[in-house]
């Protein structure tokens, strides 16, 4: 299992928000597309960056909301998209939909080393999982940062 990211320099953005976001849902692996709130937020991620011509790549989970996210930021930085599984966020399983303060129950003292009933993955395949999307995210350029767009928990 890859412990570390590799040593190179790169952006981060979190996806904008979505309604389950703002109702204070878990969404795991469900793909929920982004609200005109989170539409707005890619938008002003995209204006941001626009001076930052430097970026080299753009990588993004292909949940919708990361992957709106990131074609509103390709449109000011014309850089191709390269959709990446291992960005995906933590897989709650059967927490999909529920309220957020359900994870947090049921990981208790769980979250580094066991199987939680009723969720995808446990911490450590999820860590694991990051490190290496991450890390292939960082292998799309030589030439300059990578921009990745993904989620809270990949953060």
């Amino acid at each position: 299992m890859p412990t570390s990211l590799h040593l190179r320099p790169f952006y981060y953005a979190r996806h904008g928000e979505t309604d389950w976001n703002k109702a204070g849902r878990l969404q795991g692996h469900s793909d929920i597309p982004l609200n005109a709130t989170g539409h707005a937020q890619a938008a002003a991620l995209a204006k941001q960056l626009e001076e930052h011509q430097h970026i080299t790549a753009i990588a993004t989970s292909p949940l919708r909301r990361a992957h709106q996210t990131a074609t509103a930021v390709a449109k000011v930085l014309p850089r191709p998209l390269h959709t990446i599984d291992g960005l995906k966020e933590f897989h709650v399983g059967e927490l999909a939909g529920k309220p957020r303060p359900m994870l947090f129950d049921a990981l208790g003292e769980k979250l580094r080393l066991d199987a939680i009933p009723g969720v995808g993955e446990t911490f450590v395949d999820f860590q694991r999982r990051v490190v290496e999307g991450v890390n292939e995210a960082l292998t799309l350029s030589e030439e300059g940062p990578v921009l990745v767009v993904a989620h809270g928990g990949v953060m």
